[in-house]
């Protein structure tokens, strides 16, 4: 089981480098609104570096994932921000960080960066998920694009709209989960997590490249 637990560490280290990479080739035709996004692969490019790091020295990764899970919030919440800006006032959406932050602030204060990084990533899933919902409804009902599919704005749009709807119960039971369930239902919840996260690695580099089009 350690074994396969490690193996998919690996994995979904190795992954996170591909967005990147695909970011790095494409980087000149990424639009504004694309680039909050860019930054955060290189962010979590790196702090897969430091956890794994911390792995092998036995460190604690508290910290590091807290501090993750703010600039995450704050990198997608301004992918939104520069897109839906050139349609109307975003205002709600500055709104929203500067109250998430706060949140993170007192949750830290009450219950410590373990319980309180589990109620942060929690909000966080729920915001970006009717971030995404609205994303899409906007695109359908204003009719915006000729062909969906052909636009980077959907596909980091459904991987992030992926990668938090799908980890939700994680995030929500993740202490519970480290305490209470056997080495093997916990690694059927590891298993779920990595597929999420390689499957929004791999829509966020199809994203990226799809900026290349014309």
């Amino acid at each position: 089981m350690i074994d396969i637990s490690n193996a998919l560490v690996i994995i979904s280290q190795a992954i996170s480098v591909l967005p990147l990479v695909v970011g790095i080739i494409c980087f000149r035709f990424l639009k504004s609104y694309l680039r909050p996004i860019f930054l955060l692969t290189i962010v979590a490019a790196f702090t897969e570096i430091i956890i794994y790091l911390f792995r092998i020295t036995n460190h604690n990764i508290l910290v590091g994932s807290y501090t993750y899970t703010l600039i995450e919030f704050i990198l997608l919440s301004l992918f939104y921000i520069r897109f839906f800006s050139v349609y109307f006032k975003t205002y709600i959406f500055t709104i929203n960080i500067f109250v998430f932050l706060l949140l993170c602030f007192i949750s830290s204060c009450f219950f410590g960066n373990q319980l309180a990084n589990q109620y942060n990533t929690a909000v966080e899933s729920l915001v970006l998920t009717c971030y995404c919902l609205y994303l899409f409804y906007f695109l359908i009902k204003n009719l915006l694009f000729d062909n969906l599919l052909e636009t980077p704005v959907f596909w980091i749009n459904t991987a992030v709209l992926f990668y938090f709807t799908g980890n939700l119960m994680i995030f929500v039971f993740n202490a519970y989960i480290a305490g209470h369930l056997s080495e093997r239902n916990a690694l059927l919840w590891n298993v779920t997590h990595t597929f999420f996260n390689v499957s929004m690695n791999i829509l966020f580099s199809i994203g990226f490249w799809k900026a290349r089009a014309k």
